[in-house]
């Protein structure tokens, strides 16, 4: 269960969620967003919860066979997915592009939105742009 104890999320949905919520950040949230947070999260049944805190699905297969661009996103500091997936996939994957925020948990977009945003948008307009050059010209 990493952050959350099982006791907890069974004894006290709402303290699992608080805690998961303020884990995911390597900066604290304010308190109005990890409010948000427990409440967007105990809107998700409680065995929901437990079964993707607890699931260990690999999909690297997947992204491997992937035509698409891909890249990966990935605080540094993200104690929920171990940067460490990230740099697999980039290692397994050709052409991969892989994207660290230093300082940054598992919410890169609340805890560094622009150069989240700038990132995002280049991985966008470079998949574009390569799609572009690989399409037949008439």
């Amino acid at each position: 269960y990493g952050l959350v104890g099982s006791e907890m999320c069974i004894r006290d949905s709402a303290a699992a969620a608080r805690a998961f919520a303020a884990g995911c950040t390597a900066t604290p949230l304010a308190p109005e967003v990890l409010a948000a947070a427990e409440r967007a999260m105990l809107r998700v049944p409680a065995h929901v919860r437990r079964a993707l805190l607890t699931r260990s699905d690999s999909f690297v297969d997947e992204v491997v066979r992937c035509e698409a661009p891909v890249v990966t996103l990935h605080g540094d500091a993200d104690t929920v997915v171990l940067p460490a997936m990230s740099r697999h996939i980039a290692a397994v994957r050709a052409g991969t592009r892989a994207v660290e925020f230093a300082g940054v948990g598992h919410l890169p977009w609340v805890e560094a939105p622009e150069a989240f945003a700038d990132a995002l948008s280049e991985s966008v307009l470079s998949g574009q742009r390569t799609r572009a050059s690989s399409e037949p010209r008439p």
